[in-house]
C-alpha cells in the first residue's frame, strides 16, 4: 500500500523587494498561457544557456560574438 505525502514547502520571502516581487509574479502567473508548464520554460533556459555559451566561447575568436 502506497503513503500518501502530504507535505507542502513555504517560501521565505527576505528581500526589501519581497512585495514588489509577489506582485509581479502574481501578474505574469496569471497572463501565462495554459499549455506553457513548468517543463518548457525549463527547456527554454537550458536552450537559453547553452547559446549564451556558445558566445562567449566564440568570443575568443571574434569580439562580436559578445
Amino acid at each position: 500500500m502506497e503513503e500518501k505525502n502530504n507535505e507542502s514547502s513555504v517560501r521565505i520571502q527576505t528581500s526589501i523587494l519581497n512585495g514588489v516581487e509577489k506582485k509581479t509574479l502574481i501578474f505574469l502567473a496569471d497572463r501565462q498561457p495554459r499549455w506553457m508548464t513548468s517543463n518548457i520554460l525549463t527547456g527554454i533556459g537550458t536552450i537559453g544557456a547553452v547559446v549564451i555559451s556558445l558566445g562567449y566561447i566564440l568570443s575568443q575568436f571574434n569580439i562580436n560574438y559578445l
